[in-house]
């Protein structure tokens, strides 16, 4: 092989599948903005029933066996998610039909009722195995992180903003290579939360990397920011 280093594939089998955790969002929006904006094809979320409400999740990652979901409690579930930003504004809706072309939409997908599998992970009763952290220069850093993606004509990664104590933490998960045990949380940490929904970057400007509320900004790619109500379980601060 001309000296070259190929990695074997990991055998199948080899991993169980561990109960889902579901993380939650601090709103409906957030919901919306990960499961819509920038995404060519939006993720589907599930309309679940539980503790006296519907958890809208959204199935977005693996980590070492463990499915992980996002998700935003409401009181109904109609039949889409709506999305759409205009100008500095964001607006998310819940509608019947997907008939408005100035909206992404993402089906809600009703869930009767969970098998005990799901249900472990929804009560939140899970050891979960924590992913290693390493912290990066400056928001221009992380930024690099998650666009890399967008080489390859790929949506560029979500960073995740919340609390860990008196700190505020923003940051992403991601790979390594291609197996499951080498996620890493690359993260920056700020000295307040941020209240724009977007980072912009740019290769050529990266000193003008900054938080936006607006997609309209010539020149820049854009990553979304996820706000969570708790610190990320996986993430080990």
């Amino acid at each position: 092989m001309d000296g070259e280093v190929r990695l074997m594939p990991k055998p199948q089998g080899e991993q169980k599948m561990m109960s889902p955790s579901f993380i939650e969002l601090q709103h409906i929006e957030d919901l919306g903005r990960l499961t819509c904006a920038l995404e060519r094809v939006p993720i589907p979320v599930f309309a679940i029933p539980a503790e006296g409400s519907i958890f809208l999740a959204a199935h977005l990652d693996l980590f070492m066996g463990t499915p992980v979901f996002y998700f935003a409690r409401t009181k109904e579930a109609k039949q889409f998610l709506a999305y759409r930003t205009i100008g500095a504004s964001e607006e998310v809706s819940q509608k019947e039909g997907a008939e408005d072309s100035g909206f992404a939409f993402t089906p809600l997908i009703g869930i009767k009722r969970l098998p005990k599998f799901y249900q472990d992970g929804l009560a939140g009763n899970l050891k979960l195995n924590v992913v290693p952290a390493m912290e990066m220069d400056d928001l221009s850093s992380l930024a690099k992180i998650c666009s890399y993606k967008t080489l390859y004509e790929e949506s560029p990664l979500p960073v995740f903003s919340f609390s860990a104590g008196s700190e505020n933490i923003i940051g992403t998960f991601t790979r390594m290579n291609e197996y499951e045990d080498s996620i890493v949380f690359f993260f920056c940490r700020l000295s307040e939360a941020p209240t724009q929904n977007f980072i912009r970057y740019s290769p050529r400007r990266g000193e003008e990397t900054a938080f936006t509320n607006r997609l309209d900004e010539h020149g820049f790619s854009f990553i979304k920011v996820i706000r969570l109500i708790k610190s990320h379980p996986f993430a080990d601060i």
